[in-house]
């Protein structure tokens, strides 16, 4: 036997557990950061460890992973793979999170 925890607000509507914990990790952006998290593990589960080496710093901000590589050649090399790992990370991920990934 499965029991739900209900609640009742104000408007007689009933909210299930599961439904208010959705809510609270969509207002404090909880579902983002883990998102993130993911993006990055995926993104160096993909790219070898050379060229992670040469990835400054990396974020994710609007469904955009921006990655800042100083080194000039590095950054060729990634410049050409960016929409193949775009859609190699969605498709780690089971959905199309990622918009893009752009080079800074």
């Amino acid at each position: 036997m499965f029991f739900h925890f209900c609640t009742m607000n104000r408007t007689n509507t009933v909210n299930r557990a599961d439904e208010w914990l959705s809510l609270l990790a969509k207002t404090y952006g909880w579902t983002d950061q883990l998102m993130e998290q993911k993006i990055k593990a995926s993104f160096f589960q993909l790219v070898e460890p050379g060229m992670t080496a040469a990835i400054k710093q990396m974020r994710v901000k609007n469904r955009i992973l921006y990655l800042d590589i100083p080194h000039a050649a590095a950054k060729n090399d990634m410049q050409y793979r960016l929409s193949e790992l775009k859609e190699a990370v969605n498709l780690m991920l089971k959905q199309p999170y990622l918009q893009a990934i752009q080079l800074v």
